[in-house]
């Protein structure tokens, strides 16, 4: 099954099995060191921010969304 990902100027198509969830490919190290995905990114597929149990379906589209950090003053 293939979906995209669009993650710091890269838009590939890779190939997931069917039933992987959004957690499955955040969780393996490799998958986040290729696509440069910072630790605290959180999933966007086809737009929508999902949750790491997201079932993928053929085609769709996962963008990693680094949250901005927030300074605390002292």
């Amino acid at each position: 099954m293939i979906v995209h990902i669009n993650s710091a100027g890269q838009n590939d198509r890779i190939s997931v099995e069917p039933g992987d969830t959004i957690g499955t490919i955040f969780g393996d190290s490799e998958f986040r060191e290729d696509y440069n995905i910072a630790e605290r990114a959180v999933p966007q597929v086809n737009g929508e921010q999902v949750g790491m149990d997201y079932v993928l379906q053929e085609g769709d589209t996962i963008k990693p969304i680094t949250p901005a950090s927030s300074k605390s003053e002292d």
